[in-house]
């Protein structure tokens, strides 16, 4: 039978204990900030989809306007037509600009984009 040996605690010293206490509120402190900029990322996320959802209902209407269906769109931009369906249908589609211009380039349309400052 193997001997177990038992753990010795002992108390930290002052300055173990003080460092300790500084190394923990750091700690909290990097936390805080991390998820105040992980806040700030879900934000622009969402006016990121925010605004691809609203070219893509645009697109759509287009689409309709046009009375052209996902078949016809995907012959023209080469995206096979179950993703262009997905893309227009989902509440929260995961799009970039290329396929967006190929969309609007098919659409005989023009993909503005905006940019605007935040600071004051």
């Amino acid at each position: 039978m193997k001997n177990k040996s038992k753990r010795v605690f002992r108390k930290g010293t002052v300055t173990e204990v003080e460092r300790y206490q500084q190394d923990v509120r750091q700690s909290e402190a990097e936390t805080e900030a991390n998820k105040a900029i992980g806040r700030k990322v879900l934000r622009q996320r969402k006016n990121a989809t925010a605004a691809a959802r609203s070219a893509l209902q645009r697109l759509a209407e287009l689409k309709e306007e046009q009375g052209l269906s996902f078949a016809d769109l995907s012959a023209a931009t080469g995206i096979e037509r179950g993703n262009l369906s997905r893309l227009f249908n989902h509440p929260t589609p995961n799009v970039n600009t290329d396929t967006l211009v190929k969309i609007a380039n098919a659409l005989k349309a023009t993909l503005t984009m905006e940019v605007t400052s935040r600071l004051p």
